[in-house]
């Protein structure tokens, strides 16, 4: 997702579409129609369950108060809102164990963080600059199952970065 709009006016940022299997959705329709139950424990479904996790725990803010207000970078606010409208829990970094993490840095462009989510079950979660996740990316999340990211499907991706960022 790369439509993120009200940063200089009000110090604050909003994801207002994200690309999901193919096409564009405006946040709004896409959580109201997609988003599955607040998740817990259980590991997300389909992309936008995977999206609203990395989200989710490849994120430095936090939910404050018995209000859960999101406090932040406005770019973190943005993503950790973003997942909260995906159905996963805005407290769910705190409670998996962290293993290991490379921080966002302009030279890199991109967060990575691993997480043992079980005894001996792990994932990695990724965010960054499109063109440089794309450039580590050799599968996809198509309509809920893994295939393999062809040219064709990274210029899909690519061609939707750039217009949505434009």
């Amino acid at each position: 997702c790369t439509d993120k709009t009200g940063t200089l006016t009000q110090n604050r940022m909003q994801i207002r579409e994200v690309f999901i299997d193919g096409e564009r959705h405006p946040i709004g329709d896409l959580a109201r129609d997609h988003a599955q139950p607040p998740m817990r424990d259980a590991l997300p479904q389909g992309a936008l369950g995977w999206s609203g996790f990395v989200a989710a725990v490849c994120n430095t803010a936090v939910a404050e108060g018995a209000s859960n207000h999101l406090v932040g970078d406005p770019t973190e606010v943005a993503l950790l809102t973003f997942a909260r409208d995906a159905g996963i829990d805005p407290e769910l970094r705190t409670r998996i164990r962290l293993v290991d993490e490379l921080p966002f840095d302009s030279e890199h462009q991109r967060m990575t963080s691993l997480f043992e989510l079980a005894p001996g079950r792990f994932v990695i979660a990724m965010k960054g600059a499109p063109e440089v996740i794309l450039d580590r990316a050799n599968f996809l999340c198509r309509e809920g199952i893994e295939v393999p990211l062809h040219a064709s499907r990274r210029h899909e991706i690519e061609q939707a970065a750039s217009d949505m960022a434009a």
